[in-house]
């Protein structure tokens, strides 16, 4: 899998790096199914109960806590997709095998902070739009700016959250939560590789398009459903090898097309 790939390199090669370690597979798909049963269970006792009594503290304590699991849950992932990256940046062609849990931990939470950068600066692109919507329901007119900017924010969006994505990378290659929070570098990363920008979204695009349709036949019945966070791992492990293939283009650490 050395040297430059092209779309169809890219696509088989990150398909078969997804589907690497079935054991991993496994290990992620069970803690997933498990987290999402302890949310739901949390989440919609916790509506019933509001629903009984709509003062019931218990109730609300019960949502909060159902979010828990999920959150923990995200850490480590986080962490995983570190030891991905950097697996990947080695050489290691194989999903990596679950360990060092508080390694794991650490990573992820940094790698959170990285995306919580994301989140804060996708709410500064929106404030605008909040502030038309608030201005709406004294003056009419406040809508017609608010229609006007909001396909603008949709772009500054995904331009945010593409940067975010290339900086898990930087920080994955480097280890320094400092250079992973620096959006300036992902960018100029991906302004001096547009054309594999395109070769590595696309990629992605497609591997997104299956795993809609995927989800789409798994979510026709109960028993099938139990099965979706199995099927959804190796498209996240190719997904994240999509992303690693594009930092060391990006970077230079993989031959320029001939």
């Amino acid at each position: 899998m050395e040297g430059y790939e092209g779309l169809s390199d890219l696509l088989s090669n990150s398909i078969k790096y997804g589907l690497s370690n079935k054991r991993s597979i496994l290990i992620w798909g069970a803690v997933y199914l498990v987290t999402m049963l302890l949310f739901f269970a949390g989440y919609i006792g916790g509506i019933f109960l509001l629903i009984m009594d709509e003062k019931s503290m218990i109730a609300w304590v019960l949502i909060l806590i159902s979010f828990i699991p999920v959150l923990i849950l995200s850490v480590f992932l986080a962490g995983y997709v570190r030891r991905c990256l950097s697996g990947l940046f080695a050489g290691n062609d194989t999903v990596p095998d679950i360990s060092d849990l508080a390694g794991m931990a650490v990573d992820g939470l940094k790698l959170s902070a990285i995306y919580i950068e994301a989140v804060v600066l996708m709410f500064i692109v929106f404030i605008p739009s909040i502030v038309f919507i608030l201005l709406s329901y004294r003056y009419e007119e406040a809508i017609i700016g608010y229609c006007l900017l909001y396909p603008i924010e949709l772009i500054l969006m995904i331009l945010v959250l593409g940067l975010n994505v290339v900086q898990w990378a930087i920080f994955a290659d480097t280890g320094s939560l400092m250079s992973g929070l620096n959006p300036v570098k992902a960018a100029r990363l991906i302004a001096g590789d547009l054309r594999y920008v395109a070769v590595a979204g696309i990629a992605a695009l497609i591997l997104y398009l299956i795993l809609s349709v995927v989800s789409t036949v798994l979510t026709l019945l109960v028993i099938t459903l139990l099965a979706l966070p199995f099927a959804i791992m190796p498209f996240y492990f190719a997904l994240i090898y999509i992303l690693a293939r594009f930092y060391q283009h990006a970077k230079g650490k993989l031959p320029a097309a001939g």
